[in-house]
């Protein structure tokens, strides 16, 4: 029965237009999956089982396939749909779904109050985010490379800035040089006219 699910799974999933399944495939799906004791093979299975349905369902929906080749599950499911976008759905259903939709507020609730609790007995503490940076000069041309969060490119003459810990490599292989600064204010009034 797995081999005949995952099969009309595929042939669903690559195929045009809808495949003809047997009128009892989805009863014959329940009874194997209430058999299944392996827990990754239950999951594939419910997994190729509620795909197969949104395909065909999608199938007939959008791309406006006849629905003549639904199984008789298939037809109850969408006119459950229907009945419930066009108002005269199940009555029942509708407010089952009120009464969980105002237990999981109720729920929340709750544990926004429990957060509350636990966040003043919290002491913050400090984190240090500041890195050391230098400011260097790319004396040759280096590919680019990465530190997983940000890419650098290096060209030849590139005045930049890197974090300490490259730019200690780099300078030991001789691709960069580091810039000293000075505050000079004899020699800032010279360069500033030139600027």
């Amino acid at each position: 029965m797995y081999k005949k699910i995952r099969d009309a799974f595929f042939n669903e999933f690559f195929k045009e237009g809808l495949n003809d399944l047997p009128e009892n495939f989805y009863k014959d799906a329940r009874n194997y999956l209430e058999t299944i004791d392996d827990k990754i093979k239950f999951e594939r299975v419910k997994y190729y089982l509620n795909n197969l349905l949104s395909f065909r369902i999608y199938k007939v929906n959008c791309l406006k396939e006849s629905p003549n080749k639904f199984t008789p599950d298939e037809k109850r499911v969408v006119a459950f749909i229907e009945e419930t976008c066009c108002g005269s759905g199940n009555e029942d259903y509708i407010s089952k779904i009120d009464e969980s939709d105002k237990k999981k507020a109720k729920f929340s609730a709750n544990l926004d109050k429990l957060e509350e609790k636990t966040d003043k007995c919290q002491i913050p503490k400090h984190i240090n985010t500041e890195s050391d940076i230098d400011i260097v000069r790319v004396i040759t041309k280096f590919p680019c490379f990465t530190d997983g969060n940000l890419q650098y490119v290096l060209h030849k003459n590139d005045v930049i800035s890197l974090d300490r810990k490259f730019s200690k490599i780099l300078e030991k292989h001789n691709i960069i040089k580091r810039v000293n600064i000075h505050e000079d204010e004899k020699k800032d009034k010279q360069i500033l006219p030139i600027l």
